[in-house]
């Protein structure tokens, strides 16, 4: 019989931790077959493992002598004494304001919920209370993952969130009759109105319903259930539907619709498109030098923190594995110093420096896209998805000689990248290049570095453009990070702009630091505030136009009127504040607003103004389109 250690002695400081403290001493207590031992043994067994500063808390419970060896009754005593009374009232408000957060997934959600009810007293009624917690606090676009097992057959949100949407329906024929079904991927059952049923011919006989039906209103009234054969393009499929009372609409269950061919999850589509680190089916790059090059090579390894040596070794080791970096033993020109840096979880990111190198080599000076280049292919889209490229770089493939050019000491020897490498100076241009020639043809979907972003107009559209970068991507063999994956958004973060269904807007987090700031108590504060590139004109009615008068002109110290120019500032300082969305105008006008003033009104900085026709700023080629005769702020 295996010998197991008693758990380590309770950390009397933290008596948080005595829930967990005693489900590890249980489970020794059975491992070790000490629950068949005499009470009093029991008792001095936990005594001793809890620590010396248990005896005096033993002594103060001031048991009889039966109780001090009967080992479950001093067990609640300490339990007694280490948990504080729970205060339902307050368990009960933690539970109702508990909400999904950005990024939970669901199963998240469950359990914490979970975890949350366990002191709330709900009784048999747990469950339920979970179910209704569930519909009220998951995210948009989140109810149609929802199932529970609990007695109950759950029906999902069959109402549109937005009304402009149009529902999933589908036509079935059921005994010779087209009937519309509406798709509900969070209904458990497939039902059936009443009035659908009657205008059957036959009616199918009902037997007894074998299960409660619950909606997010309330339990249905369920007539009964029959099973029936429904024909969708000439396949025939076996279904049992549930006939329920009152005004409701007919709902495909989840299963049926998989079954039928009509929904599948996202996961299960695209799952192979998501992993670790991939190798792409492209050409391995080539890492052209300059001539006449003189190579670089150290000779000895920087030195390591002894704390980090072991965390370096595991994350080469990794490396290796994943095929990113090899072993070197013959000699070679080049050789870069290796760097560790700690990252915030606490692992390591093995750097190399390979700025002697990057001076001998040939860039491709393929041109990066730009803000714009991204922002104008999400124009007039409504949803959005975001996708990451797993450690980007390392899935492209790197040429035998090339690699030799790559080689790095470490503590354990010479290792070269067996892949592109993050630190060499065209990298970006040659994985922008290699991405953007995968995917830079499909509708609605912008490359930026190692960032793929998709839209769409409507949520068909977005699936459909979606699909085709999960069809292009799994082709090449390249692999996404599906922790960084977010998918079907109303708004989305990009490059520092919020996109959504009424334009571009600034971050607000980025322009937080302006809103916050105080206004200039002098003229030397004012000229800090406005830069020495900024050119501003103070006007008693307008405030802060854009003209070509240097601050070399602005008041003087002695002329400055300090609460004058206060409220000046904090009346024009709404003017930094996010604008209402941008939209990119897609088609050229017939005529240019720009023509009739350009000669005499330059476009000065990038502060788009309102379109006077749309009632929306308007941005073409790069270019802020103003109206005529309109500049600076109001």
């Amino acid at each position: 019989m295996a010998k197991f250690e008693p758990p380590e002695p309770f950390s009397f400081d933290r008596p948080t931790e005595w829930i967990e403290w005693r489900q590890r001493f249980s489970r020794f207590r059975h491992a070790t077959k000490l629950h068949k031992e005499d009470g009093d043994v029991q008792v001095s067994s936990l005594i001793y493992a809890m620590g010396s500063q248990s005896e005096a808390i033993f002594k103060s419970f001031a048991l009889n002598d039966n109780d001090k060896t009967d080992y479950n009754k001093v067990l609640q005593k300490f339990d007694e004494h280490f948990v504080p009374k729970r205060n339902v009232i307050f368990e009960r408000c933690r539970f109702n304001k508990c909400v999904q957060q950005d990024g939970e997934s669901v199963e998240t959600f469950v359990r914490n919920l979970y975890t949350l009810s366990e002191h709330c007293d709900f009784g048999d009624a747990r469950n339920q209370y979970i179910r209704d917690r569930l519909v009220i606090g998951l995210l948009d676009g989140q109810t149609s993952q929802l199932h529970l097992d609990n007695g109950y057959n759950f029906l999902g949100a069959v109402n549109c969130v937005d009304s402009q949407e149009p529902a999933w329906t589908v036509n079935l024929r059921i005994l010779n009759k087209s009937i519309k079904f509406k798709i509900d991927s969070g209904a458990d059952v497939t039902i059936m109105c009443e009035t659908t049923y009657n205008s059957l011919q036959p009616r199918p006989a009902l037997k007894p319903a074998s299960a409660m039906l619950s909606s997010p209103g309330g339990n249905l009234t369920v007539r009964g259930e029959f099973e029936t054969d429904i024909r969708l393009n000439d396949e025939k499929f076996t279904v049992n539907i549930f006939v329920v009372s009152g005004p409701t609409h007919n709902l495909l269950s989840r299963g049926a619709a998989v079954a039928m061919g009509l929904i599948q999850r996202l996961d299960e589509i695209n799952d192979s498109v998501f992993g670790d680190i991939g190798l792409m089916r492209c050409d391995p790059v080539k890492i052209k030098l300059k001539e006449n090059v003189t190579p670089y090579a150290i000779h000895t390894a920087r030195r390591i923190p002894i704390p980090l040596l072991q965390k370096v070794e595991v994350e080469l080791k990794r490396m290796e594995q994943s095929g990113v970096i090899t072993k070197v033993a013959e000699p070679t020109d080049w050789c870069a110093p290796m760097v560790p840096v700690v990252k915030p979880n606490g692992k390591v990111r093995i750097c190399v420096d390979l700025r002697q190198l990057n001076k001998a080599i040939k860039r491709e000076r393929y041109t990066l896209p730009t803000i714009d280049d991204v922002l104008h292919k999400m124009a007039n889209a409504k949803y959005f998805s975001r996708l990451d490229a797993s450690s980007g770089f390392y899935q492209i493939p790197l040429d035998d000689e090339s690699s030799k050019l790559t080689c790095f000491m470490t503590h354990l020897g010479r290792y070269a990248f067996r892949r592109l490498p993050f630190g060499i100076s065209s990298a970006p241009e040659i994985f922008t290049r290699i991405v953007t020639e995968l995917l830079g043809d499909l509708e609605g979907t912008a490359v930026f570095m190692d960032d793929i972003f998709v839209g769409g107009d409507t949520r068909e559209s977005h699936d459909r453009n979606l699909n085709s970068v999960f069809d292009r991507v799994r082709e090449a063999q390249m692999t996404l990070n599906k922790e960084k994956f977010v998918h079907c958004q109303t708004e989305m973060d990009i490059l520092g702009h919020r996109l959504g269904a009424e334009g571009i807007s600034p971050h607000p987090d980025k322009v937080k630091a302006i809103v916050d700031l105080k206004p200039p108590n002098d003229i030397v504060e004012l000229r800090r505030f406005l830069g020495d590139t900024v050119r501003v004109k103070l006007d008693n009615e307008k405030g802060w136009v854009t003209t070509g008068i240097d601050t070399d002109k602005l008041p003087t110290p002695r002329s400055y009127n300090i609460e004058t120019s206060r409220g000046k500032y904090r009346r024009n300082r709404k003017h930094l504040k996010p604008a209402p969305g941008i939209t990119y105008e897609m088609t050229p006008p017939e005529v240019d607003p720009l023509d009739d003033y350009m000669q005499e009104t330059p476009i000065v900085g990038n502060q788009p103004q309102a379109n006077q026709h749309s009632g929306r700023e308007v941005t073409r080629s790069g270019r802020v389109v103003r109206p005529p005769k309109r500049y600076g702020f109001d």
